[in-house]
């Protein structure tokens, strides 16, 4: 696997964390049921579409690792 396409998988997975905040929060805040059940589904489909990426950077025998700056 080229490393663009992990490249993409990660950005990819980092959008898809945000949009599980984004539909647990709507199911949260939302007093109207249709709308709090939908906030829910996209959360959990999000949560799937993250993991999926993660797994085939894995599978990929990529690392992913934090690089801290010390000054």
């Amino acid at each position: 696997m080229r490393k663009e396409t992990v490249k993409n998988y990660i950005l990819g997975s980092i959008v898809a964390t945000m949009f599980i905040g984004f539909g647990f929060g709507i199911a949260i805040a939302s007093t109207i049921p249709v709308i709090s059940l939908c906030g829910f589904v996209m959360g959990i489909t999000s949560f799937i579409v993250m993991f999926i990426l993660l797994r085939k950077v894995e599978k990929s025998e990529y690392k992913i690792s934090v690089i801290i700056e010390r000054r």
